[in-house]
């Protein structure tokens, strides 16, 4: 019997990382025949023994797979926009002096306010907030010019020894407030808390950092993403988290995709 039945590609996916400056294409494929299948990422100039193909520039391309017969299937084609863009966005923080390595006046409500030298993250020192009665203790600042639309992230580190929280709370006289979103967890070591909101109306809207009991701050940075990224390609809350801190001055984001047809 000879085997003249090239491999079935059954399917081809792309990741969609967009962190990455690589598109990574995973295929997969059956052979009823000899069963040893090798696999083109470049419609046939060279071939491999690994199912992926690393793409690390724009093009289209057709990706082939054989057997040890040289029986050949091909995919249709394949659109790969690896490095659409790469851009370098400059980070600009309106919460200055974040760390609280420097002394100012700082607005708060119900709170005893301390710097603390044992628990910090940047510099060598936090913002440590005490309630001074069974409600919580807090630090605010102010904002009237938010951009209606436009897309905030806010992040902090925080430990509290019951509850503490990061809130972008809305107020106005007329019509009362709101909480636009808030984060709050209980910690018993400075980790990472954040918020992404679209600001809905036009308010003065205040950052706050809350505590119940005695709570640590440390790194604040509050960013309007839209202002940064541009409308429409504001990065996830997600990817916010992992790539940008209190230090970030500058950050690369790349828009990656990949049409597979």
């Amino acid at each position: 019997n000879i085997d003249n039945m090239a491999p079935v590609i059954e399917k081809i996916e792309g990741n969609d990382n967009v962190q990455s400056n690589r598109k990574i294409i995973k295929i997969s494929a059956n052979d009823l025949g000899v069963g040893v299948i090798k696999y083109s990422c470049d419609d046939g100039t060279t071939w491999q023994d690994k199912n992926e193909c690393i793409y690390n520039q724009n093009g289209k391309q057709k990706i082939k797979v054989k057997d040890s017969l040289e029986n050949i299937s091909e995919s249709n084609e394949i659109n790969i926009t690896t490095i659409a863009s790469e851009e370098t966005f400059t980070i600009n923080n309106l919460f200055s002096n974040g760390s609280f390595e420097t002394d100012e006046e700082i607005l708060n409500r119900n709170a005893k306010i301390e710097f603390a030298t044992d628990d910090y993250i940047t510099g060598k020192r936090s913002l440590k907030i005490t309630s001074l009665s069974t409600g919580y203790g807090e630090i605010y600042r102010t904002y009237s010019d938010l951009i209606v639309g436009d897309i905030y992230y806010a992040s902090v580190y925080s430990k509290s020894t019951k509850i503490s929280s990061l809130t972008l709370y809305s107020y106005d006289f007329n019509n009362g407030g709101i909480y636009c979103e808030r984060d709050l967890p209980q910690t018993s070591s400075l980790s990472k808390l954040s918020i992404h909101y679209q600001i809905p109306v036009a308010r003065t809207a205040f950052l706050r950092l809350s505590g119940y009991g005695t709570s640590y701050f440390d790194d604040v940075i509050f960013i309007n993403l839209t202002e940064i990224f541009g409308k429409g390609n504001e990065p996830t809350k997600e990817w916010c988290d992992e790539n940008i801190n209190y230090n970030t001055k500058t950050v690369k984001k790349y828009n990656n995709s990949v049409d597979i047809r």
